[in-house]
This record gives structure tokens, sequence and C-alpha cells, in this order.
């Protein structure tokens, strides 16, 4: 693309990961507290597992990619061709994805953040307490597979 093209410049935007951010090592607790309050226990107990499972090193909670917030931004190398994964995990609770106007604007902000390399894995607040065990394997799963590309 031509490097004066707004699409590109946009893209390039959205593209660019604050190194610092996933340079600085965060203690548990530190990343606990990075978690959104509104969530109650739902955020952090996903923290939890993705730290305990060996992911703290590379995760960053409410990560925020220009005027967007995800809730976990996890950026680590890949095995396979040595590029920088950009995955963010977003956890949908009830209370805030109820509304077809919030399900929109979820899809739109991660359709453009798509476009600018990140993937997605969505948790459902209702499937991560009805079924923890099945839905701690697909995260799990779906992080060993983006891992090795």
């Amino acid at each position: 693309m031509n490097k004066d093209c707004w699409r590109q410049k946009l893209i390039t935007y959205y593209e660019n990961i604050d190194d610092e951010e996933f340079q600085k090592k965060f203690t548990r607790d530190e990343l606990l507290s990075l978690t959104d309050p509104n969530s109650g226990d739902f955020e952090k107990s996903v923290c939890n597992f993705l730290i305990d499972n060996n992911y703290g090193d590379f995760l960053k909670p409410q990560y925020e990619i220009g005027p967007y917030r995800i809730d976990f931004g996890v950026v680590m190398p890949s095995e396979g061709d040595k590029s920088e994964l950009k995955l963010a995990i977003e956890c949908d609770g009830y209370q805030y994805h109820s509304s077809a106007d919030q399900v929109r604007d979820d899809v739109d902000r991660q359709l453009i953040l798509e476009r600018a390399g990140w993937q997605f894995f969505r948790l459902n607040s209702i499937e991560w307490y009805g079924s923890r065990n099945l839905s701690e394997d697909k995260v799990r799963k779906w992080l060993i597979e983006k891992s090795k590309r």
C-alpha cells in the first residue's frame, strides 16, 4: 500500500504495540489489579488461569490499542515464523454484553483490530462458570495452537 494512504496509516497505527508495556514484568497482584473492577471475579479468575498457565510474562489486562481496550492482550513470539503474536482474549459477561448495541460495538471493534493483526478468543461468563474445565481447555488449546504458527 502507498505509505501516504490514510487506510495504511490507520492500520499501522493499530498494529503498533507498546513494547514497553509487554517488556515490563508484573507480579500476580499487579496483573490482577489491572483487570476491570466492573467485571467482578470473572476477569480475575481468567487472569489467574492465564498466569497459572505461564502466560503472565506476555499478559496485559485492559490493554489499550488506540481508542480501544481489550480485556487481555497476550503478545508473545510465535514458534513457527518467529514473529510476534497479538492475541486478544475478551471476557463477555452478561452485564456488559447483553444489549444489541453492546454486541455490535464489540463486533465492530474486533473487526478493526483483526485487520491490524490481532486474533480474538471470546470467553462467555456463563460457560466459564458453568463448565470451567471445558472452557479452560478451549483457551489453553487456542493459545498453544496460535503460538505454533
